[in-house]
């Protein structure tokens, strides 16, 4: 009984950020439940941030989300370690690392002062295809494409 509790099989943890995904995707009656759902995942996020140490000033009070230099870091060594391995491609990808610069650039500014997060993410696919004595195999790869097609 003590293992359900804790997440189901022997030796699981509980994950709280499932329960969130979970509740997330439920489907609501109307727009008043839709509001109520809103309203209930924003703080159940403020409380999972603060009981995994973000800061309450970190918090953005309209929906919960961490604002903290953690946060960021991690969104940028996303972006970063999915450039390294699979390239990079701007008709597949600029909007969407746009959208996440931006999100950042809007919110703290300061977190990104002179950061690239698109050079970064090609050094890195760079020197990881280098050491692997070959260009990468996407063809819409911005740094390796012509090199593929030409084969």
């Amino acid at each position: 009984m003590a293992n359900r509790l804790k997440g189901g099989a022997a030796g699981s943890r509980f994950d709280p950020a499932a329960v969130l995904r979970h509740y997330a995707h439920q489907q609501t009656a109307g727009p008043v439940g839709e509001a109520d759902r809103y309203t209930s995942m924003c703080d159940s996020r403020t409380a999972l941030a603060l009981s995994l140490g973000t800061s309450i000033d970190d918090i953005d009070p309209s929906s919960g989300y961490s604002m903290s230099r953690r946060s960021c870091e991690s969104v940028r060594h996303s972006w970063i370690s999915s450039i390294k391995y699979h390239g990079f491609s701007a008709i597949h990808e600029q909007e969407a690392l746009n959208k996440a610069v931006a999100y950042w650039a809007e919110r703290r500014p300061h977190y990104l002062d002179g950061d690239d997060w698109l050079a970064a993410g090609m050094a890195a696919h760079r020197e990881y295809w280098q050491g692997v004595g070959r260009a990468c195999n996407r063809p819409s790869c911005d740094e390796h494409g012509e090199d593929i097609e030409g084969e």
